[in-house]
């Protein structure tokens, strides 16, 4: 039998060279979005990694922040870790050609880099305060063998527990009161207990001088926004990630339309495809504890809804640091599987934060009783070992941004412990105060920095003759070209720990202009700076590089609720009266005085508040008291000086009541440069 030969037509070669191109341009692509798939995975596991590692680093710091016998050495491997995972990330990112997530990479690893640099500075600052507390426990226990006075072992229990307290509340207040001068002064007759005593000095001192670094570096670290520019790198990736996916998707429905005959392969490549993306979605939306969405998702969701409710469990930290990690995830299922019943719509945004949104407040404000009732009035059971009695805080906003606004709500019940609900308004939002705090700071920085903080001379004039008798210094602040008064910026100049410079530049330049003028002026001086042993050491150095000032200078100390320990002020005074330096009250009548502290304090001059003289023509009362204080100053031989004189009715009458002094508008302005008397 003889067979035809078969041809093939040119049509047929055709095909048959187009279906094979397909099916190898099939079989790249689908390599290529394998592959693909295989490297964004790696990367989120490695951001995931990340995040857990750098999570893990601050509870490390916490850890040796809190515990004597930690040990840094988990922290070095934790910041070792996510050093070599960022290089790793940073390889893996450039392997799949993503340079436009690179930026958010850099801007990470500075933020890491940073907060490093802080965790560093707080270990040098850590390791002297942990040796200093153990030391003074040791100390302590040796107490008891001494024999030293009663007043000192009270001294030394108070200042020892003062130390304790101050290390593990981080409140900097509750050492402010120890006297550390009473023991640089204690001298006894034996040598083991001088030794001791030498030993608490210079433990005690250690502590003081660096837990104030410590808190800083330790707010620091904590607050550090390294983990939120993480969490934009995984955004941008996801965002960029997604596109490239779903180019995949469209590519492969073209290939259906080109080659039919291939069309079982390219469902198999689409499924394999979309089995991946689903891979992606759900470890990119999906929160791997609680199984609902995530924060990615919130942020992809937040602007098509228009009001939040914010919930957080109360005392979860506490859980999880008694119970363990494991035991708090079990809660947080607990939690959200309930919300889960409640609503489609729930996310973990963060640790034990959950949030529902909805498309209006009253919808998601139905929930709140509910939720409330449920979590205060039912006890959660772990493994049937554990029983925990849960309770949540909620806050509901429609400002957006809505989780911005939520928190801030949060985060006012947490202040206010009687709250537990609360909807967001624009009265706990006190962003606008920090911004200016923030900008004010920033202008007295730069003018101490650069030379302009500057005093200004308001006379005092003899109410008698009218003569000028001495100048009072004011601290005046050059913005810009612009001389402003100081008073707007003390409060935070006191809070950033810049009130003590001011002081320093004042009485300095005050001094330089001054100095063998023959003319009596004034300083202000602060409780603060009374207690400030180095403004009492500047002091005394100033003293020496002006000789003879002392006889014209007036200290005014600012009679004020801080005045709480008056011994320390008489003290302050005595030693400088032996300098023949004059004292004044100044601000006195302003609500918390006292007229057996001033005869005991040993003082020249009395100021007579400006609240109580501006509107002494007009308030009967305020006239009653100017003259009571008046009658008071003459009977113990104080000069009287009336402040804020600000026109000739107010005088008149200051000068019927017999005030020796005043000093206002009236009759001076401040000036730049005082006039010889």
């Amino acid at each position: 039998m003889k067979f035809k030969r078969f041809k093939f037509t040119s049509v047929q070669v055709y095909v048959g060279i187009i279906g094979l191109a397909v099916i190898l341009i099939i079989y790249a692509f689908n390599n290529y979005a394998k592959n693909y798939l295989l490297k964004i995975n790696k990367v989120n596991n490695i951001l995931l990694n990340i995040e857990k590692e750098e999570y893990r680093l601050n509870y490390y710091i916490l850890k040796n922040s809190l515990f004597l016998y930690s040990s840094f050495d988990e922290n070095v491997y934790s910041i070792k870790k996510i050093k070599n995972k960022i290089n790793v990330l940073k390889d893996n990112l450039i392997k799949i050609n993503e340079p436009f997530v690179l930026k958010y990479l850099f801007d990470y690893k500075k933020a890491f880099n940073e907060k490093v640099y802080y965790i560093y500075e707080f270990q040098k600052v850590n390791a002297p305060i942990k040796n200093s507390t153990i030391f003074l426990a040791t100390l302590l226990s040796k107490l008891p063998e001494l024999n030293v006075p009663v007043n000192y072992r009270k001294k030394v229990v108070y200042a020892v527990s003062s130390v304790y307290l101050a290390k593990f509340t981080n409140d900097l207040s509750l050492i402010k009161n120890i006297n550390i001068n009473y023991f640089k002064k204690i001298k006894f007759n034996n040598k083991e207990a001088n030794l001791f005593n030498q030993s608490l000095i210079l433990h005690i001192n250690v502590i003081l001088n660096n837990l104030s670094k410590y808190n800083i570096y330790l707010n620091k670290i904590l607050n550090s926004d390294s983990i939120e520019k993480l969490h934009k790198l995984k955004q941008k990736f996801l965002i960029i990630s997604n596109i490239q996916i779903n180019s995949f998707t469209i590519m492969g429905y073209f290939g259906i339309f080109v080659l039919f005959a291939l069309f079982v392969a390219l469902i198999i490549l689409i499924g394999m495809v979309e089995k991946d993306k689903d891979l992606l979605y759900e470890l990119a939306y999906i929160d791997n504890v609680t199984n609902i969405y995530n924060r990615n998702k919130y942020l992809e969701d937040q602007n098509k809804f228009n009001a939040i409710l914010l919930l957080n469990i109360d005392g979860f930290k506490n859980i999880n640091d008694l119970y363990g990690r494991e035991t708090g995830d079990k809660i947080l299922m607990e939690v959200a599987d309930f919300l889960k019943n409640l609503d489609k719509n729930v996310y973990r945004i963060v640790a034990d934060n959950f949030a529902i949104l909805s498309k209006d407040k009253n919808s998601i404000k139905t929930y709140v009783k509910t939720i409330m009732d449920t979590f205060e009035h039912v006890n959660y059971s772990v493994d049937e070992k554990l029983d925990f009695q849960i309770s949540l805080s909620a806050a509901i906003s429609e400002k957006k941004p809505l989780l911005k606004t939520a928190e801030i709500a949060l985060h006012y019940i947490k202040q206010n412990k009687r709250l537990k609900f609360i909807e967001y308004n624009d009265n706990l939002d006190n962003s606008e105060k920090i911004k200016r705090n923030i900008k004010k700071s920033t202008i007295l920085s730069n003018a101490i920095n650069n030379n302009r903080i500057i005093p200004y001379f308001q006379p005092i004039v003899d109410v008698k003759t009218g003569a000028i008798l001495k100048y009072e210094v004011l601290a005046r602040i050059d913005n810009n070209g612009k001389v402003e008064s100081i008073f707007p910026y003390l409060e935070i100049a006191k809070e950033n720990r810049m009130y003590w410079e001011i002081t320093k530049i004042i009485i300095s330049k005050a001094f330089e202009m001054l100095y063998n003028k023959n003319i009596y002026f004034s300083v202000n001086l602060s409780i603060e700076d009374i207690l400030d042993a180095e403004i009492i050491w500047f002091l005394r150095k100033k003293f020496r590089e002006f000789k003879g000032i002392e006889k014209y200078l007036t200290f005014e100390i600012l009679e004020s609720e801080a005045v709480k320990d008056y011994k320390q002020v008489e003290k302050f005074i005595k030693l400088m009266k032996m300098k023949n330096i004059s004292f004044a009250i100044d601000d006195f009548g302003s609500g918390y005085s006292n007229f057996a502290h001033i005869v005991n304090l040993d003082i020249d001059f009395i100021k007579i508040d400006g609240s109580l003289i501006k509107n002494i023509d007009k308030d009967s009362v305020s006239k009653t008291v100017v003259e009571l204080v008046g009658l008071f100053a003459k009977r113990e031989n104080i000069k009287t000086i009336a402040e804020f004189v600000h026109n000739k009715e107010v005088f008149e009458i200051v000068k019927n009541l017999g005030i020796d002094c005043v000093q206002g508008f009236y009759l001076y302005e401040p000036l730049s440069k005082p006039t010889e008397i």
